[in-house]
């Protein structure tokens, strides 16, 4: 009895959390500069779906991602210092679904 009680609770948790990750969706992508990774690089994701902003740091392979985020459309900024910041906008995320893309940094001018 008490294992069948486990079974099913494991089960209920598994389509819990299931629900919950077919409720959102996710953005994920590479910061590059020309065809080079950049580490860390500061992303954040900000929509009016979303309370706050998702920030996070590229890794060595220049990698970000934000998972779990509800539908909606974001704006995606990546900023590190010595670089112009980028901006990309109307980033459509949907109900269980991955959006990819990658950001091109440039060299900041300094006089």
């Amino acid at each position: 009895m008490r294992s069948t009680v486990l079974l099913l609770v494991a089960f209920l948790v598994g389509v819990s959390a299931f629900g919950q990750t077919a409720e959102t969706g996710a953005i994920a992508g590479r910061v590059l500069e020309g065809k080079t990774p950049v580490a860390g690089v500061t992303v954040d994701a900000r929509s009016a779906a979303l309370p706050g902003v998702r920030s996070g740091v590229t890794d060595r392979d220049g990698s970000f991602r934000f998972a779990l985020l509800p539908p909606g459309q974001y704006a995606v900024t990546a900023t590190l210092s010595g670089f112009g910041s980028v901006l990309q906008r109307n980033i459509t995320v949907g109900l269980g679904k991955t959006v990819t893309m990658d950001m091109r940094l440039q060299a900041s001018v300094s006089q």
